[in-house]
C-alpha cells in the first residue's frame, strides 16, 4: 500500500453534516476518498479527534468499523445522534408536539398587527441596541443604532466614564420585520420602542478569557434577551419530557438554535447580504443586534436536522449498532467521551487513523461550545483538552499544547497496526505550533511519506472564528507507522532557506501575485518534504521578512 496522493479538492458537505454549527469539518468526499483507500470493508478506522464526526460517519457508510473520541460532550452528541437519529421513527409527530405545547405559545408572544394592513403577523426578528448603566453617575445610554458606527471605546455622555461591555444590562427596542402573509411586507422595517432586561445573572458562567470576549462575571443568560431566554427554557423544558431517543435529536435541534437566538447576530443591511449567523470571534455581542423568532429559528433547525438524518440513512448509515469499545467486534462503532492521550484500545489493533488533531490557538473548541453545555447538561473536563487558549486560569500554553500532543501521538503509533497508516489534517500560521506537530508524530515514531494542501470547497466556520489571517486551507500529511521502529529525527537548521526557496519558487511558478494563503500552504509543503522542522515565529511575519 502507498500514501494517498491529491490533488484533493473539497466538496460541499452534504445535508447530515449541515444542520448543526462545528468547526473544522472535513470535506466528506476527502476523507471518504482516503478510508476507501487506506481500508477495506470491516476494518476498524479510528478518529482520536473526532468532533463532528465525519470520519466516523464515512468509515460507516463505507462498512467499516469506526471509533470515535473527543474530550466535547457537544461533538459526542452530535455524532452519535446523526447515527441513531438515522433510524428514530416519529419524529415529526415528536415535532408536532412539540409545536402544539410550545410553538404556539412562543409564536402567540412574536404576534402583532401589521402597520400596513393591521392583520395578525408574525414577528421575524427585532433589532435592539445595547444600552449601557454608567457606574459613575447612573445615566442609561444606547451605544448605538442601526447604521451608525460608532467608536470602539464608549464613554458616559454626561460624566465621560468608560463604559466597557460589562455596564450592559438591558437592551433598547430599534425595529422589528413582519411575515405578513396578508400584504407580504418583504425586509420592511418597522419602528418601535421599549426596553428588555437580559437573561439571568444566575445562569452557568464562562471561562474568563479576553481573547474570545468571554469578560469576568459574563454569564450564559447575558447573550439573550430576557424573552428568548424564557422561550429556550420552554423547549428544553418540553424536549426533556419525550422520550429519551426523541429527547436527543431535538435537543440538538435546541443547541443549533441557541446561537441563532441570541444577541450574537449583528443587524446588518437588514439582512440582505446574508442570513443570521455566528462568524464573529468569541462571546462579541454587537451593539446593534438581531432577536430572531424563537420558534421560526427552532422549526428551520428541525427541518435540516430531518433532511440531514434522511441524507444519513439514504447513505447507508442506518442500520448500525453502537457498542461499548471492547465489544466493537460485535457492532458497527463506538463513540465516546475520551481522551486521545490514553484509550482503553489493545495495541495493534486499529487499522487507520484519520483525524485533525487541535490548530493549537487557532479555535478554543470547549470555551467556544460554552454556550451548548447547559442545554446538554454535560460539562468537558477542561483539563484534558489539547489546546493552547488564551485563559490565564486555564494554563494551557505552548508547552502544554507540545506535550498533550506529543502524548496523543505516541498514543495513536501504540493502538495503530504495524505498516498502517494516519492520515493528519493541520492549520496554524504559527511556526511553533507546526513544530510541535513535527516533533510530536517523528517522536511517536511516524514516517512522513507524502504531504499537500486540501483546496476547501468554502471557509469553513473554523476559519471565520479563528484569528485573523488564518490559512483557509488544510495541509494533510500522511504519516507510516514503520514496520520496525526507527525514530527519524530532523532538525531546524537552514529552515529559513528551505522556507525562502519555496517561497521564491512557488512565485515563479505562477502568473499571477499570489495570495497569503497560498505562499503560506507552499513553504509548509516544503519545509515537510525537506524533513524541516519549522523554527519560530508568525508566518505572515516570515513572507514579510522574505518580501522585503
Amino acid at each position: 500500500m502507498k500514501a494517498l496522493k491529491g490533488p484533493f479538492k473539497g466538496k460541499t458537505h452534504p445535508p447530515r453534516y449541515g444542520f448543526h454549527k462545528y468547526w473544522a469539518r472535513k470535506p466528506a468526499n476527502v476523507i471518504s476518498r482516503h478510508i476507501m483507500h487506506y481500508t477495506k470493508a470491516g476494518e476498524v478506522v479510528l478518529d482520536p479527534f473526532c468532533g463532528s464526526g465525519v470520519s466516523v460517519i464515512e468509515s460507516l457508510i463505507a462498512d467499516r468499523r469506526a471509533i470515535g473520541i473527543d474530550v466535547n460532550p457537544l461533538a459526542i452528541h452530535l455524532v452519535r445522534t446523526t447515527i441513531l437519529g438515522a433510524k428514530s421513527d416519529g419524529l415529526q409527530e415528536a415535532f408536532s408536539e412539540l409545536e402544539k405545547s410550545v410553538g404556539r405559545r412562543i409564536r402567540k408572544t412574536m404576534t402583532t398587527s401589521c402597520p400596513l394592513c393591521d392583520e395578525a403577523a408574525e414577528i421575524k426578528y427585532r433589532v435592539w441596541s445595547s444600552v449601557a448603566t454608567c457606574p459613575q453617575c447612573a445615566n442609561e445610554q444606547v451605544l448605538a443604532k442601526p447604521g451608525e458606527r460608532a467608536p470602539r471605546t464608549i464613554r458616559c455622555k454626561k460624566c465621560n466614564h468608560s463604559l466597557p461591555a460589562t455596564t450592559v444590562k438591558q437592551d433598547a427596542l430599534n425595529s422589528f420585520t413582519l411575515d405578513c402573509k396578508n400584504c407580504r411586507p418583504k425586509g420592511k422595517l418597522f419602528k418601535a420602542k421599549g426596553k428588555s432586561k437580559l437573561g439571568p445573572d444566575t445562569s452557568a458562567g464562562f471561562i474568563t478569557n479576553k481573547r474570545i470576549l468571554a469578560h469576568a462575571g459574563l454569564r450564559i443568560g447575558h447573550l439573550y434577551i430576557e424573552e428568548n431566554w424564557r422561550h429556550l427554557k420552554s423547549l428544553e423544558r418540553a424536549i426533556n419530557k419525550l422520550p429519551a431517543a426523541h429527547q436527543e435529536v431535538f435537543l440538538l435541534a435546541l443547541t443549533a438554535t441557541a446561537a441563532q437566538a441570541s444577541r450574537l447576530i449583528p443587524f446588518r443591511k437588514n439582512l440582505s447580504t446574508g442570513g443570521p449567523a455566528w462568524t464573529v470571534p468569541g462571546f462579541w455581542i454587537p451593539r446593534v443586534h438581531l432577536q430572531m423568532n424563537v420558534w421560526r429559528s427552532f422549526k428551520s433547525r428541525c427541518k435540516r436536522l430531518f433532511r440531514g438524518l434522511q441524507d444519513a440513512q439514504s447513505s447507508g448509515l442506518a442500520p448500525k449498532e453502537l457498542v461499548d469499545i471492547k465489544e466493537l467486534n460485535k457492532g458497527d462503532a463506538s463513540i465516546f467521551l475520551g481522551d486521545a492521550k490514553k484509550t482503553d484500545l489493545p495495541s495493534e489493533s486499529v487499522d487507520y487513523i484519520i483525524t485533525d488533531p487541535p490548530y493549537g490557538d487557532s479555535v478554543p473548541y470547549l470555551e467556544f461550545s460554552q454556550l451548548w453545555f447547559p442545554l446538554l447538561k454535560k460539562l468537558p473536563d477542561f483539563g484534558k483538552e489539547i489546546v493552547i487558549s488564551d485563559s490565564a486560569k486555564r494554563e494551557k500554553g505552548l508547552a502544554a499544547f507540545t506535550k498533550g500532543l506529543s502524548q496523543a501521538f505516541t498514543e495513536m503509533y501504540r493502538v495503530l497496526k504495524k505498516g498502517r497508516y494516519l492520515t493528519c489534517f493541520f492549520q496554524n500560521r504559527s511556526l511553533d505550533v507546526w513544530q510541535a506537530l513535527g516533533r510530536a508524530a517523528q517522536g511517536a515514531g511516524f514516517h512522513l511519506e507524502h504531504v499537500e494542501v486540501v483546496e476547501p470547497a468554502v471557509v469553513s466556520a473554523k476559519s471565520q472564528l479563528a484569528r485573523s489571517g488564518s490559512l483557509t486551507g488544510d495541509v494533510v500529511l500522511q504519516f507510516i507507522k514503520p514496520k520496525a521502529k526507527r525514530v527519524k529525527k530532523s532538525s531546524t537548521k537552514n529552515w529559513k532557506k528551505v522556507a525562502r526557496k519555496a517561497a521564491q519558487d512557488y512565485k515563479k511558478a505562477v502568473t499571477k501575485e499570489p495570495t497569503f494563503e497560498e505562499l503560506a500552504s507552499a513553504v509548509l509543503v516544503s519545509l515537510w518534504q525537506n524533513d524541516v522542522i519549522c523554527g519560530q515565529g508568525d508566518l505572515e511575519d516570515l513572507l514579510a521578512e522574505f518580501s522585503s
